[in-house]
């Protein structure tokens, strides 16, 4: 009997000290590559916002008059360009305009219409520019009426 206790102890121990180091061999790998990726010294981009302000506009529609009154942040990472947003303000909100007098509602009443005309007003506005200087696009107020 205690020969094959023995015997099954000199089983057991080995594939119980594989499997630990098995454990311990994955956790290190899985723990390296997950970490491997991560550059704890890469610099952040830091966003910047210029407020458009509000705007109010009557929406294209033939039968009824109905108004869109919002407000537009664009999103910019270079500290520097604050300068050239502010020298075309005037230019930057008489796109913004432009674009929504010519929507109707059904162009802008679901989020994912929102998110098209967010896209289409940041690509417009970096058109005045050398280079895309906004990012992003946040509209902060959205009234319809």
């Amino acid at each position: 009997m205690a020969e094959n206790k023995n015997s099954k102890l000199k089983i057991i121990i080995p594939l119980i000290v594989v499997v630990i180091l098995a454990a311990v061999a994955g956790y290190l790998y899985i723990a390296t590559n997950t970490f491997e990726n991560i550059n704890l010294f890469e610099k952040k981009e830091t966003s910047y916002n210029y407020e458009v302000g509000q705007i109010v506009v009557n929406l294209k529609n033939d039968r009824i008059n109905r108004y869109l009154k919002t407000k537009i942040v664009l999103s910019y990472s270079n500290e520097d360009d604050e300068k050239v947003l502010e020298k075309r303000k005037f230019q930057i909100k008489d796109i913004i305009i432009k674009i929504l007098r010519d929507k109707e509602i059904d162009d802008i009443k679901t989020v994912e219409k929102t998110d098209a005309l967010k896209t289409e007003i940041r690509e417009k506005v970096n058109v005045i520019f050398d280079k895309n200087i906004i990012k992003d696009v946040y509209i902060t107020d959205f009234m319809v009426q």
